[in-house]
């Protein structure tokens, strides 16, 4: 009978499965050369910053992860060392929203408070160095001009535009395709963006990465035996499920498939594991799941998920797929949009 313990490190392993994609691995390295040579200049010329964009997920959050555990915050006796400076955008309408959330992120010890957005400005470009401060990381970037006007993006471009002159760190942008407006909308501010990367989903064009992918996670998971999850009809079945999406494929299909397997001490993840996670995860009928093997795979067809937004066209859609759209019950701001 399989310990308590041992399921524990097994379900451990399935939560660690980390495989990094073509586009990921020249992401992260765009991102270290851009800030090893920040650095060599000393912060003293206009750095490469990058945008990278994609629906939720397909790895945005996993870049930015690695670059916070490759950068760990160090605290010191006189001030916290912060490499990366991560920062999200929330719905705040102060005019000093900003650099005021800005600087509560890096440790402000008047936690963003005091003074003029201009004055807040320049105080977060001193603790910048005084945190030694490597790259500015801006995560939830769309929220900038949801329900945004032509002003507001051009408010959020000039504001960006300033943050990159005043601090000589890279600036990496992370947000949804339509969030490249902002970079658009701006002739100063494209020459400041040198590299725009798209994580584009999966579909039948690019299959092979896809069962790259797949074969990768199989090796990853702690069974006696492979799944052989990139078999050509099985891993196309994955597809067509998750609709190309490594993150409904990851949270919603194999890693409580392969959780239910330890806990009932399976050697192997099985289909029918498959089978079941994708049917309560992404509530899909028997006679609706690409998963079920009684229906031939030509009857599917790959369905991509995308959320509701007045800014999805042109930047978020693929002539070619097909989608299916739903509605976001978040309540999105502008914070960098604000005078």
């Amino acid at each position: 009978m399989t310990s308590k313990s041992n399921i524990a490190e097994k379900i451990k392993q399935i939560e660690s499965v980390f495989v990094e994609t073509p586009i990921i691995k020249e992401i992260m390295a765009d991102i270290d050369d851009a800030m090893e040579t920040a650095s060599i200049v000393g912060y003293l010329k206009q750095p490469d910053s990058i945008l990278i964009t994609g629906q939720s997920g397909m790895g945005k959050t996993t870049i930015f992860e690695h670059f916070l555990s490759k950068y760990p915050r160090v605290q010191e006796e006189e001030c916290d060392i912060v490499p990366i400076l991560a920062s999200t955008l929330l719905d705040d309408k102060s005019p000093k929203g900003a650099p005021g959330h800005m600087l509560r992120d890096l440790g402000d010890w008047l936690e963003g408070k005091g003074g003029t957005r201009g004055e807040l400005t320049d105080r977060f470009v001193v603790q910048c160095n005084g945190a030694k401060v490597e790259a500015i990381f801006i995560d939830e970037f769309q929220n900038a001009i949801e329900n945004g006007t032509d002003n507001i993006i051009w408010n959020t471009s000039e504001w960006i535009k300033t943050l990159i002159n005043l601090t000589g760190r890279p600036v990496c942008l992370f947000g949804m395709p339509y969030s490249r407006q902002v970079i658009e909308a701006n002739i100063a501010l494209i020459n400041r963006f040198p590299l725009i990367h798209h994580i584009e989903e999966y579909d039948s064009g690019t299959s092979n990465e896809w069962l790259d992918f797949l074969e990768a996670v199989d090796k990853q998971l702690p069974f006696e035996k492979k799944t052989n999850l990139a078999l050509p009809d099985l891993g196309l079945r994955l597809m067509c499920a998750a609709g190309g999406n490594l993150g409904r494929l990851m949270k919603r299909i194999i890693r409580p498939a392969a959780k239910a397997a330890v806990k009932d001490g399976s050697k192997a993840l099985t289909h029918q594991h498959l089978f079941k996670a994708a049917k309560k995860r992404l509530k899909l009928s028997d006679n609706e799941n690409p998963l079920n093997l009684d229906i031939s795979l030509n009857n599917f067809e790959v369905v991509h998920v995308i959320a509701e937004s007045q800014y999805h066209k042109p930047f978020s859609r693929n002539p070619k797929w097909k989608y299916s759209q739903i509605s976001t019950e978040e309540s999105l701001g502008s914070v960098l949009s604000k005078n």
